[in-house]
This record gives C-alpha cells, structure tokens and sequence, in this order.
C-alpha cells in the first residue's frame, strides 16, 4: 500500500468517528478536528513523494491544483485546517429537536424544539433525561425519543458539515484512486468506497433512545453464509420457481407472498417478521428481518421503516408476520402486554403508494403433544378489513407523502 494510501484508509477511519458521535456535540468537535488535519496531510505526502510519480507537475496541477483552487467546500476544508492549528476550533452551530414517542400514531408524537445553547450542547444522556420529564406520567417503559441534529460551520453556513466532511473524503479519494491509475495499478481495496458515508448519514444525524434502556436504537446488516447442505422441500421450491417467473401487479405480489407465508410456516412452523419492499413494478429493492424485545421496539422499527422508504422513494411493501391475540377490556387499565393471550395468528399485509391495502391471517394450532402446527384461514369481516392498522401508519405517510 502507497503510504498516502494509509492515510486516506486512516481518513476514511476519522470520517466514521465523526459520524458515530454526530449526537454527541465534544466528541464530533475533536473528531472533526482530526479529520480536517488529517485530510490535508494526504496531498503534502503525494508531493513528498514526487520523485515516484512520473509527469508530476502535470498530473498533479489537473487533478489537484486546477480543480481544488475552485471548489468551494475543498478551499473551506483547507482554511479550517489552519484555522484548527492556529486558532482553535471551528465555529460550530447546532439545530436541535428532540421527539417522544409513545405510540405508533405520529399526531401523538410530542415535540421538544431548542433555542438555548446550554442545550444546544448537550449530550444524549442529558437529552434523554429532559425527553423523560415531559412524557406523560405511565408511558415511560414502552416510549422512545428521537434526537435529530444539524451541524454547521459559520464558514460555511449554507451547506451541513458532515456532508462536507464526506465530500472532502470523496475528492480526496478520487484523487488517489486517479493516482493509482496514473500508476497502472489499483486502489488499495481495504480503503472504503465513499458511497458508504453517503448512505450511512441520514442515520447518524438522527438517533432514537429507548426510555426503559437510554440505549441507542440500531438497525444491523449482517452476511449469512448459504448452507449448502440445505434441501429445501417440493413445495419451497416449487414456490421459488413460481417466484421467478412472477409478473409485476399488485394482486400477482399480494397472492405469491400469501402462498410464500402460508408455505414457509407449514414447512418450519414458524415464519420470522419478515418485510419487503418494492419499486413502481413490484420489484423487491429491499428486505429486513427484525424480532421485537418490546412495545417501544416496535414504535422504533416503523420509524425507521418510515424514513428507509422515503429514502428509497419506494412503491409499496409487504409485511409477514406472527401476533398474539388478546383478550382486551375496554374498561381495563392493564397494558396490552399484560392482557391474557387468547390465540396466535400468521397474518400478510401489503400497502402501496396509492393507497390499496390487502390483508390475509391464518389462526394457528398448536399441538404439543406431536409438535405439530395448523394454519387455518379467516375470514376477516368487510368492517374489519376497513379499520387500517395502527403499526403501518408511519409506513403508509411515507408512501404516499400524506
């Protein structure tokens, strides 16, 4: 590896501190400190090198010099630097906005906004322990609050700084990755791709804390390794092959992923949460498995859900998943998590941009004797198939922007 290289792979390591402490105002000062000193020493080690490269006035003046001297946030990341040595820190300003939330229904959500720089300043513990004294007296242990912040520079107000941050990593990347074909050879493949910030920031900029914990929520991507010695049955793959060669509309998707739930839970009997999410023609662009610890888990997951669609301007989605159902009091103050399970259903959900929605649930049986599961479908009444679920509203505002 070049040795500015090793330090564009120390960069991209900088660029991930800054946004790992983007809620936490001292930590991202000293992070972004570090970053924009250490971004700059790159060039400085690519001249120091000179000798090794060859034709390098000429390579150097257009990849570096012409384009840098008229960029406006490259100019600004070199000012900072020699602001930061000389000086001191950046002038950095914050927004801030603290959600609480207690349900699925974003109209009860309650919204703290900021003005004072005492807590413009602050941490997430001190955020989270404001957020607890305004939540209604009960609620505590199954709700959430959202932190959302906004930095920037006053010398360069009109743009956020961690996304001038990930555009200075991105041009000093080109630039290495230009000098390492102007070599002949490659970037070193261990040195992360830009594209990886850019995909992470929405995320990091917005933190949800779970009241009963003060833990921060995360969603994790994991590999899992195919098992090859795995045999699926005729009917999952007799399924798969009818997957292959399914047609794009809506009533097609609604019936294959019914089929698909129906199937995967005679098979195993079980069927992980499972959602799917499609384009303009029913194409999955993405999927996510989840299993809920508690209430304020489920809350969480649907906003993230709301703001992942909206991210990828999506079309519609299709929810499978196992539910208790309860017997409930209208006249009983006991939390539904603790009213008596009186049955246990598979049920497929499917919402789109324009507003359709189909709904299918299977009762499940259970015989413990021969570990044997039954699915048997209901017929859900018409009045019940119109009162929409409260679980999929944030979805449902994100696509179709209402």
């Amino acid at each position: 590896m070049k040795p500015w290289e090793k330090r564009l792979r120390d960069l991209a390591n900088q660029l991930n501190l800054c946004l790992k402490s983007y809620l936490e105002p001292d930590s991202f000062r000293m992070n972004t400190n570090h970053f924009l000193q250490t971004s700059m020493t790159i060039t400085f080690i690519i001249q120091k090198n000179r000798e090794s490269i060859p034709n390098f006035d000429a390579w150097y003046s257009s990849t570096v010099l012409q384009p840098w001297g008229s960029d406006e946030v490259m100019k600004w990341a070199k000012e900072a630097r020699n602001t930061i040595e000389k000086e001191g820190d950046l002038d950095l300003n914050s927004s801030l906005r603290l959600t609480l939330i207690y349900s699925h229904l974003e109209k009860d959500d309650k919204i703290i906004e900021f003005s004072r720089t005492d807590f413009l300043g602050a941490g997430v513990r001190k955020l989270v322990r404001l957020a607890q004294k305004n939540l209604p007296s009960g609620v505590s242990r199954s709700a959430s609050v959202k932190i959302e912040r906004r930095w920037v520079t006053s010398s360069l107000p009109h743009r956020e700084l961690l996304q001038s941050l990930i555009y200075v990593y991105a041009r000093t990347y080109d630039c290495c990755k230009n000098l390492a074909n102007h070599l002949n050879s490659k970037l070193d493949e261990t040195i992360q791709d830009p594209t990886i910030f850019i995909n992470k920031t929405q995320s990091h900029q917005t933190g949800y804390f779970k009241m009963n914990s003060r833990y921060q929520y995360s969603f994790d991507t994991r590999l899992i390794s195919i098992d090859k010695t795995f045999k699926p049955d005729q009917a999952i793959l007799d399924l798969f092959n009818t997957g292959q060669a399914l047609s794009g509309s809506l009533e097609n998707i609604f019936e294959y992923y019914s089929k698909m739930a129906n199937t995967i839970f005679s098979h195993f009997g079980s069927h992980h949460p499972s959602l799917f999410i499609f384009n303009e023609n029913w194409q999955v662009i993405d999927y996510i498995s989840t299993q809920f610890s508690d209430q304020a888990d489920k809350f969480i997951f649907w906003r993230f859900i709301a703001d992942r669609i909206a991210a990828l301007q999506a079309f519609g989605l299709v929810w499978i998943a196992e539910s208790w159902q309860r017997k409930f009091d209208y006249h009983n103050n006991t939390a539904i998590r603790n009213m008596p399970i009186i049955g246990e259903m598979l049920h497929v959900e499917l919402i789109d941009k324009l507003g359709n929605r189909r709904h299918k649930e299977w009762r499940i049986t259970r015989n413990s004797e021969q570990s044997t599961t039954k699915l048997d479908e209901i017929t859900t009444p018409e009045k019940q198939i119109s009162i929409f679920p409260y679980f999929l509203e944030p979805a449902l505002r994100a696509l179709t922007g209402k």
